[in-house]
C-alpha cells in the first residue's frame, strides 16, 4: 500500500458473511516508510464487521489495533489497551522488516500474536463477526503477504485428536534455504508449550515445497527444512526421542501450483503423530 491517508483493505470473497465463529487469521505486513515518521499518530488495525455493516470507514464489531507501535487495543474501539513491550517495539520501528502477525478467534474468546510474542488476549469479546478488512493510517506504506484466512483455531491437541496430525504455514523459512526466520517463533513456541503440555505426543516432521525448482532438489531442501525445525524444538527443551523428520518435497500437494497463492499453499510442515 502507498503512504497517504487512510487505506483500507478487503477480501475479495464470494459472500458478506464467510467468517465461521472459530477461525484463525495470519499474515506477515512490513512498514516500508523512513522510522522518523513513526513520530506521528498511526494505527494498523485489523478490523471485524457484521454482515449488514458496509461502513468500512467505520469502527466496526470490533478491532485488533497497533496503535503507534506502543499500544494494542482488542475489542471494541479502544478498549482492552495493553502496552508494546520494549524489544517488540523495536522491531516494529525497524523499517524493511517483515512481521508475523496471528489473530485467533473462537466465540468470545480472541488471541493476538505478534512475532514470537502475545500480545493481547480477551474473553469478553463481541459475538457476530462476519468479515473482515485491514486499515491503515497516516503517513506509513506497508506491504501484506502470505496472507491466511482458515476456520478453526489455535487449538492443535484437538486436531491432532481428531485427524492424527496439523498443518502449519506459520514455519517460514529464506528462500530455496533451510533457515528458520525469525517470525516463525510464535508457532515454534506454540508446538514447544503443546508437547511440554502433553507428554505422550510424538511427531514425525513432515516437510513440503511447492512445484519450482527441481524435483530432487526439492525433496532435499524439505528434508532440511524438517530437520531445521527438529533442530530448533530441540533446542527449546523438546527431547529428540519424540521428533522424526521426512522431506516429502513436491510430492503431495494440498493446492494448485499455478497461482502465488496455491504454492504458497503447498510450502508447509505438518506434524504426523506417531
Amino acid at each position: 500500500m502507498d503512504a497517504g491517508g487512510y487505506v483500507t483493505v478487503i477480501p475479495i470473497m464470494n459472500s458478506d458473511n464467510y467468517l465461521p465463529e472459530q477461525f484463525t487469521v495470519e499474515f506477515d505486513m512490513m512498514y516500508e516508510n523512513d522510522k522518523d515518521y513513526f513520530a506521528y499518530v498511526n494505527d494498523f488495525i485489523l478490523q471485524f464487521f457484521e454482515q449488514s455493516d458496509g461502513n468500512f470507514d467505520g469502527y466496526g464489531l470490533y478491532e485488533f489495533t497497533i496503535h503507534s507501535n506502543t499500544d494494542i487495543y482488542l475489542g471494541k474501539h479502544g478498549s482492552n489497551r495493553a502496552v508494546v513491550n520494549e524489544s517488540l517495539k523495536n522491531a516494529l520501528n525497524t523499517t524493511d522488516l517483515w512481521h508475523h502477525v496471528a489473530f485467533y478467534a473462537r466465540k468470545n474468546i480472541a488471541k493476538a500474536y505478534i512475532n514470537e510474542y502475545r500480545v493481547a488476549a480477551s474473553n469478553n469479546m463481541p459475538i457476530g463477526a462476519a468479515k473482515l478488512a485491514i486499515r491503515t493510517n497516516g503517513k506509513y506504506g506497508f506491504k501484506i503477504k502470505n496472507f491466511r484466512l482458515a476456520a478453526g483455531g489455535d487449538d492443535k491437541y484437538n486436531k491432532i485428536v481428531s485427524d492424527g496430525k496439523f498443518i502449519t504455514h506459520g514455519i517460514l523459512f529464506d528462500v530455496n534455504e533451510s533457515t528458520i526466520k525469525p517470525e516463525s517463533s510464535g508457532t515454534l513456541n506454540e508446538i514447544a508449550k503443546l508437547m511440554s503440555d502433553h507428554a505422550d505426543l510424538k511427531f514425525e516432521i513432515q516437510g513440503y515445497t511447492d512445484s519450482d525448482g527441481a524435483e530432487e532438489a526439492n525433496m532435499k531442501l524439505s528434508q532440511a527444512r524438517a530437520e531445521a525445525v527438529k533442530e530448533k524444538l530441540e533446542g527449546m527443551g523438546v527431547d529428540k526421542g519424540r521428533l522424526t523428520t521426512k522431506g516429502f518435497g513436491e510430492t503431495k500437494p494440498l493446492d494448485t501450483n499455478d497461482t502465488a497463492e496455491g504454492k504458497a499453499n503447498n510450502r508447509r510442515v505438518e506434524f504426523v503423530k506417531m
